[in-house]
C-alpha cells in the first residue's frame, strides 16, 4: 500500500510487484469468487514495506531523538495526507449515501482509522457472531494500513535500540540487527500459527500475527545484497512470481489465515525482491511497462479508494453492483488514485527542507483531531435520532392498535399490510435491539470453556432454554409469560447435536461438544419442568459436509432428544425462525433504505423458510413435541422484514426484541400444551 522508504534505490522490479500486488486486491474485492486468494496481495505489500522500510534504516540508522523524529515526519507526510481526505471524503460519503443503520459504525472507523487502530476494532468484531454477519465497512481496509503503521511506530525503535547496544559491546551492528529481526520475526511467525488455529477471525487483523510478514521483508534487507547469475536471478524472480500466482488459487476464504499458509505468498514476495532480477528474460521486462509502473506508482491511492467505492456503490445506485458498475468503480478508482497521488501524495511528500520539524506532527494531530470530532459529531446525531425515534415510538403503537407485530399476521383481515408506515423501532435503533440473552454473562462463545446460565422470571414453572443464537431471541417472548422462570443454556454457533461439528479449528469444534454434554447433565431428568430448544444450523457434523449434512444433523439431534427424554425431561422445539439472510443481508439497513417501500425488503416465504433437522428429528421422539410460529414471522407466500409496523429482524437472521414481545401469547400457548401432556 505504501509508497517508497524515502533514499532507497528505485526498483522497477518492486513498482511492478505493487502493481500486481494492489490489483489482485482490487479483483478480489469486486470478483471475490473468480480470484479466491487475491486478498495476499496485502501479505505481498508487506513484504515490501518491511523491506524498504529495514533499508533505509540500516541506510541512515537513527542515534537520536531527531532522527527517530525525522523519520517519522516522513511517514507522516508520505502517508497521512491521502489517508485522511479519503477517510474524510468517505464519512461525508456515508452520511449522505448509507443509510441511517450505518452512520454510528462508520462514524466509529473513521475515527478508528484516522488513529491507526481500525485493525484492533476489526478483532472485536471477528470474535462476535453478532457483529462478524453485519454488511462491510467503507472503513474495513484501513486494517492493514494500521498494522503497517503500528509498524512504522516501533520497527525504528528497535533498529535504533540494536544499533546502540551492538556498538557499546564493539559488536559488529549489522549483523545485531539481522539476529534481532531473525528473532522478531520467528517469534511472530510462532504466534502467528498458534493464533490462527485458535481464532482464526480475530488472528486475521492482529499486529503480532502479521509482524512477522513485514520482518520477513526486514531480514532480507538486513541480509545484504545477494549477487546471482543473470539466470538465476531470472528464475529466483519467477519462481517468486509464481509461488504468489499459486496462492491466489490455492487459498481461499475457509483457509486459515494467516498462520502457516501465509508463507506461500511472503516467501514468494521474499523469492522476488532477493532476486532483483532486471536483464533479458527477467519479469521486470513486462512489469517495466508504462501503465504497470504506473499502477505501481499510485498503488497506495488504488487501495485507499477502492474499497469505499466497492462498498458505497450499491447504496449510491440503490441496487446490487453488476458487471459495468464494477467496471466503473475500478475506472473511478484509477482516476481518484492518480489526482490523489499527484496532488496531494507528491505535493506533500516531498515537503520543504524549511519547514520546522514538529510541523508534520502537528498537521497530523490537527487531522486526526477534525476527524474525530467529526466522528464523534456523527455519533451524537445518531442518539440524538433515536431518542427522537423512541419518543414517538408509543404513539406509533397506539396508532397501530391490535395490529402490532404478530398480531398483524394472526388477524390478517384486521391488519392490512401498509408498506409505507412508520416502524418500530427505528432502523437505527432496530439493529440495537437484541435480547438480553446475547450479553456475555449469559451467551458462551468459542472455544466454549464455560457453561454460563441466566434467570429470567420468578415464577413457579421453571424452563429451560438451551441451543444458539436461535434459540437466544425467544427470551423475550418468555419474559412476557406469567409464572414462568426461564434458565438459559446458549452458545453462538454450537449445535446439541451429540458429535463434533466442523469449526475453524479442533478445539472449537472439541469445545463445542464439551459444552453440548455438560448443558445435558444440567437440563436433565425432573431438573426443569419443560426444556425448550430451538437452532440455527451452520455448521455440519465432521466428515458429513456434503448432501448428507442435514441428514445426518438430523441424526444426531434424534440421539440427543432420545437420551435427553429417556432421562424423564420434557422437550419442546420451536421450529427454526425464517432467514432473511438467504436474500438480504441486513434488515434494518434495508428497511432504513426503503422506509416508502418496505415491500422491498422482502422474499418469498419458501426463500426464507430454512430446513429444520432439529425440528424434523424431534417428530420422530417419544416425550418430544413441535411448535411451528412461522405463520406469525411470515405471512403465507411472502416473508416481510416488517410485520406489524414492527421490524422483525435485528440483522439478517435473528429476531429484534420488540418483534419477539409480540411472539409471547402464541409461543405461551404451545408451552400451556406442552405442559399438559
Amino acid at each position: 500500500m505504501t509508497g517508497d522508504a524515502g533514499g532507497t534505490t528505485f526498483r522497477r522490479d518492486i513498482q511492478g510487484l505493487r502493481a500486481i500486488a494492489v490489483g489482485v486486491v482490487v479483483v478480489f474485492h469486486l470478483w471475490p469468487h473468480r480470484l479466491t486468494g487475491g486478498f495476499v496481495g496485502v501479505d505481498v505489500f508487506f513484504v515490501i514495506s518491511g523491506y524498504l522500510i529495514t533499508a533505509h534504516l540500516l541506510d541512515r540508522p537513527p542515534s537520536s531523538g531527531r532522527d527517530l523524529a525525522s523519520f517519522w515526519a516522513r511517514r507522516i507526510r508520505r502517508l497521512l495526507p491521502a489517508a485522511l481526505l479519503v477517510i474524510a471524503s468517505t464519512l461525508v460519503a456515508s452520511r449522505l449515501v448509507a443509510p441511517a443503520t450505518q452512520w454510528a459504525q462508520a462514524a466509529k472507523e473513521a475515527v478508528a482509522s484516522a488513529f491507526y487502530v481500525e485493525n484492533w476494532i476489526l478483532v472485536g468484531s471477528a470474535t462476535d457472531y453478532l457483529a462478524a454477519a453485519g454488511v462491510p465497512s467503507p472503513f474495513q481496509h484501513f486494517w492493514s494500513l494500521s498494522v503497517e503503521e503500528q509498524f512504522y511506530a516501533g520497527w525504528p525503535l528497535i533498529i535504533a535500540a540494536t544499533f546502540a547496544l551492538a556498538r557499546r559491546r564493539g559488536a559488529d551492528a549489522r549483523r545485531a540487527v539481522l539476529i534481532a529481526v531473525a528473532v522478531v520475526a520467528a517469534a511472530s511467525f510462532a504466534w502467528s500459527v498458534i493464533a490462527t488455529a485458535n481464532e482464526p477471525a480475530a488472528a486475521y487483523f492482529t499486529t503480532p500475527t502479521r509482524l512477522w510478514e513485514l520482518a520477513a521483508g526486514g531480514l532480507l534487507a538486513a541480509t545484504g545484497t545477494i549477487r546471482l547469475a543473470p539466470v538465476a536471478a531470472n528464475l529466483l524472480a519467477w519462481f517468486g512470481l509464481g509461488a504468489i500466482a499459486v496462492s491466489l488459487f490455492v487459498i481461499d476464504s475457509s483457509t486459515p489465515f494467516p498462520g502457516s499458509m501465509a508463507a506461500l505468498p511472503v516467501l514468494g514476495a521474499v523469492a522476488f525482491l532477493a532476486a532483483g532480477a532486471h536483464g533479458r528474460g527477467s519479469p521486470t521486462g513486462p512489469l517495466g511497462w508504462r501503465p504497470i509502473q504506473w499502477l505501481g506508482d499510485a498503488s497506495y491511492s488504488v487501495y485507499l479508494w477502492h474499497w469505499p467505492l466497492i462498498v458505497l456503490a450499491p447504496y449510491a445506485l440503490d441496487r446490487e453492483t453488476g458487471l459495468a458498475d464494477k467496471l466503473g468503480i475500478v475506472a473511478l478508482t484509477l482516476v481518484l488514485a492518480g489526482l490523489t497521488r499527484t496532488y496531494v501524495e507528491e505535493r506533500w511528500r516531498r515537503g520543504r527542507t524549511s519547514t520546522p520539524l514538529r510541523r508534520p506532527f502537528q498537521l497530523a494531530l490537527a487531522g486526526m483531531l477534525v476527524i474525530g470530532v467529526a466522528g464523534a459529531a456523527q455519533g451524537l446525531e445518531v442518539r440524538h435520532d433515536e431518542r427522537i425515534a423512541a419518543s414517538k415510538q408509543e404513539a406509533a403503537l397506539k396508532e397501530l392498535a391490535g395490529c402490532v407485530g404478530a398480531a398483524a399476521l394472526a388477524r390478517p383481515a384486521q391488519c392490512p399490510r401498509d408498506n409505507a408506515g412508520p416502524v418500530i423501532p427505528d432502523p437505527a435503533a432496530a439493529a440495537k435491539d437484541r435480547p438480553d440473552t446475547f450479553a456475555n454473562t449469559c451467551f458462551e462463545t468459542p472455544p466454549y470453556t464455560a457453561t454460563p446460565s441466566c434467570e429470567f422470571g420468578t415464577g413457579p414453572v421453571r424452563i429451560a432454554l438451551i441451543g444458539n443464537s436461535h434459540a437466544a431471541h425467544w427470551q423475550p417472548a418468555f419474559e412476557s409469560m406469567k409464572g414462568v422462570t426461564l434458565t438459559t443454556y446458549l452458545a453462538s454457533e454450537c449445535a446439541t447435536v451429540g458429535s463434533l461439528l466442523t469449526f475453524d479449528t479442533d478445539k472449537k469444534a472439541k469445545g463445542c461438544l464439551d459444552w453440548t454434554n455438560r448443558v445435558f447433565d444440567k437440563v436433565s431428568g425432573s431438573q426443569y419442568d419443560l426444556v425448550v430448544t430451538s437452532q440455527r444450523n451452520v455448521r455440519s457434523i465432521v466428515g458429513h459436509e456434503g448432501a448428507d449434512r442435514i441428514g445426518t444433523l438430523r441424526d444426531g439431534y434424534r440421539s440427543y432428544l432420545e437420551r435427553l427424554t429417556r432421562t424423564g425431561a420434557h422437550v419442546l422445539v420451536i421450529r427454526d425462525t425464517p432467514f432473511p439472510g438467504t436474500t438480504i443481508a441486513d434488515i434494518p439497513t434495508c428497511i432504513a433504505s426503503h422506509l416508502d417501500d418496505q415491500a422491498a425488503c422482502s422474499a418469498p416465504t419458501s426463500r426464507w423458510i430454512p430446513d429444520d433437522p432439529l425440528a424434523d428429528a424431534a417428530e420422530q421422539v417419544e416425550g418430544a413435541s413441535v411448535v411451528d410460529l412461522n405463520s406469525y414471522i411470515c405471512a403465507p407466500e411472502r416473508c416481510y422484514g416488517v410485520n406489524g409496523g414492527i421490524v422483525t429482524y435485528h440483522d439478517g437472521s435473528h429476531l429484534t426484541e420488540t418483534y419477539a414481545r409480540t411472539l409471547g401469547p402464541y409461543l405461551a400457548a404451545a408451552v400451556q400444551k406442552s405442559l399438559g401432556r
